[in-house]
């Protein structure tokens, strides 16, 4: 099949544009049956802040042990991408965070890394961001509202069905 020879895989979760989002347990289940032995896996959660206050939980990273069993079993490495400028609204500052299934999988990653990859002011930044309760609860409320608006909208102007 052609995923015996795929040794790179890549997923975006929740997808951008369409918001369709995969639940870590069904992400588990997928990159367990879509990958080979040996395969590379990225999965890019930049948009999994947007899931609310449960995001950790919704996210891969809550899988720990898991991607650890997997790297031990198969020597499938996966690797989560989170990007904290979206929920933050500072794209100038490119602030990001990366978590690797095994230590080893990620020295590899540290090694390749250049000395600049995140500076003070944005890791600054990025610490106040986090602390700001008040500003995430707002923003998840107010997305769900907004979404909920959009999507009325699209259906009812244009009979278009929104999904995730």
């Amino acid at each position: 099949s052609t995923w015996d020879a795929a040794m790179l895989l890549c997923l975006v979760n929740p997808n951008n544009p369409t918001g369709h989002f995969m639940p870590a347990d069904d992400m588990c289940s997928y990159i367990e049956k879509n990958t080979a032995n040996g395969c590379t896996v990225i999965v890019d959660e930049s948009s999994i802040f947007w899931h609310g206050a449960d995001w950790r939980q919704a996210s891969l990273i809550s899988r720990a042990e898991w991607l650890a069993d997997l790297a031990s079993r198969r020597n499938v490495n996966v690797y989560v991408i989170h990007s904290w400028s979206k929920i933050f609204t500072c794209p100038g500052l490119r602030i990001g965070s990366l978590f690797a299934g095994t230590p080893a999988a990620l020295r590899r990653v540290k090694a390749m890394q250049v000395p600049w990859a995140v500076n003070l002011m944005g890791l600054s930044f990025l610490s106040a961001c986090l602390l700001d309760k008040p500003f995430l609860e707002r923003t998840w409320a107010v997305h769900r509202e907004w979404r909920a608006a959009l999507a009325a909208t699209l259906e009812g102007e244009f009979g278009w069905a929104v999904h995730g």
